[in-house]
């Protein structure tokens, strides 16, 4: 007796809070290909006695996931045989990117398919519909996907200490931000700009450059350099 093969859907789970039910969205078809990016940040240190700088690895980037999802309604009636449009399920995949009441991010999802998976954020959605009753209604859709890897604060740094490595996190600069105001919100106190300079290669404490990013070292090695 030959063994059949059963067809795993590409489905999004998207995080829910209780009492609310889990959200599942699934694929009407599975993506013909899909590509998986990653980079790194790497810092440019200059080092004294040395004339070319010598690159610093900073983080590894998240991973980025890019697929087209092809959504189809078409010959599916609704209530009294009327069509259903494929917006129906669309719209849940654009909602993604809005942020509930109360929440300072959107939702996360995951993103499952067989044995791979990828915890995430939406980051764009592109939409072409391509099909239309008579009536105008749109019964078939493409999206252009791409989610953002992405852990939760609480997992985030299970995953960095499991690492063996400090975690360092960054910050955007900000019009009127000063090193000592900048260490006073994320670090709590103000005299850790010395080390935040050190680690930003920063002279003036005072000059900082609106939309330059910051590398703010871990807390517990901004307390040993007080030490």
């Amino acid at each position: 007796m030959e063994a059949t093969t059963r067809l795993e859907r590409a489905q999004i789970e998207v995080e829910y809070v209780p009492p609310e039910r889990q959200q599942i969205i699934e694929a009407c078809f599975n993506p013909t290909q899909y590509s998986l990016e990653r980079s790194a940040r790497v810092a440019q240190v200059e080092t004294f006695g040395i004339n070319k700088p010598i690159p610093q690895h900073v983080n590894g980037g998240p991973r980025i996931l890019t697929m087209d999802l092809l959504f189809d309604t078409y010959g599916v009636e609704g209530p009294g045989g009327a069509p259903v449009p494929v917006t129906d399920v669309t719209d849940r995949i654009y909602a993604l990117l809005d942020i509930p009441k109360g929440w300072q991010r959107p939702r996360y999802c995951t993103f499952v398919w067989g044995r791979f998976r990828l915890q995430c954020l939406l980051e764009r959605v592109g939409g072409r519909f391509t099909l239309f009753t008579p009536e105008g209604v749109p019964v078939r859709a493409t999206l252009n996907v791409v989610f953002r890897e992405f852990h939760p604060e609480d997992d985030q740094l299970r995953v960095d200490s499991s690492s063996g490595g400090n975690f360092v996190s960054l910050y955007t600069v900000r019009a009127g931000d000063t090193l000592p105001g900048v260490a006073a919100q994320q670090r709590r106190d103000p005299a850790d700009w010395r080390r935040i300079a050190e680690a930003n290669d920063i002279d003036d404490p005072m000059d900082l450059s609106p939309g330059s990013e910051l590398l703010l070292p871990a807390a517990d090695e901004l307390t040993l350099s007080h030490e």
